[in-house]
C-alpha cells in the first residue's frame, strides 16, 4: 500500500490512473480480474477503468445526491472516480466488507439482501440506475451492513 492509506480499494490519485486492490497487491485499472479480499466487489469479476474527466463529473450531476454541486466539484469527483462494470450473479459487495468507497449506478440492477442464521435471505430493496450504494459505509468508515448481489449487468461510477 501507499504511505498514509488505510486499506483502500481504490487508490485514485497515483501515477498511472485509477488503482484498486486485488488481496495484498494494488491493480492498475483497465484490467479484467477477480476482486480479492476488502477489494471492490469480493469474489466477482469486475472492470474497473478510469476515465477522468467532465464525463463522470457530468453523469454524477444527474444523482440527487450531486445535484447541487457546482460543476467545478462535479469534475474534481469526476477526477478522482472510476467507472466499474459487474455482471450478473456477481457481487458488489458482501456485509462486513470494509466500506471504503460507494457506487453511483449508471445501469443495471443490484439486490440488496441479509441472511438470516437460517439461511434464508431478507430483501431490503432493489437498486437500478439513479440509485447509490454504499454511502452510508464511507461516510461512517463501517462495514458494509448488506450484501448486494448483481441481477442485471451493472455499470456504475465507483468514488473512493
Amino acid at each position: 500500500l501507499f504511505p498514509g492509506e488505510r486499506s483502500p480499494a481504490l487508490a485514485s490519485e497515483r501515477p498511472g490512473g485509477l488503482w484498486f486492490r486485488q488481496g495484498r497487491d494494488l491493480r492498475r485499472s483497465g484490467l479484467t480480474a477477480p476482486v480479492g479480499s476488502g477489494a471492490i466487489g469480493q469474489g466477482s469479476m469486475a472492470v474497473i477503468q478510469n476515465q477522468p474527466g467532465p464525463e463522470i463529473g457530468k453523469a454524477l450531476g444527474s444523482f440527487a445526491l450531486f445535484s447541487g454541486l457546482e460543476g467545478r466539484v462535479l469534475d474534481r469527483l469526476g477526477a478522482i472516480a472510476g467507472r466499474g462494470t459487474w455482471q450478473a450473479g456477481s457481487y458488489l459487495f458482501h456485509r462486513g466488507d470494509p466500506g471504503n468507497h460507494m457506487l453511483a449506478l449508471t445501469g443495471g440492477r443490484v439486490r440488496l439482501s441479509l441472511g438470516s442464521a437460517q439461511g434464508r435471505e431478507l430483501v431490503l430493496r432493489h437498486s437500478v440506475a439513479g440509485d447509490i450504494l454504499g454511502e452510508l459505509a464511507l461516510m461512517d468508515g463501517e462495514p458494509r451492513s448488506a450484501d448486494a448481489r448483481v441481477l442485471e449487468p451493472v455499470q456504475a461510477v465507483i468514488i473512493p
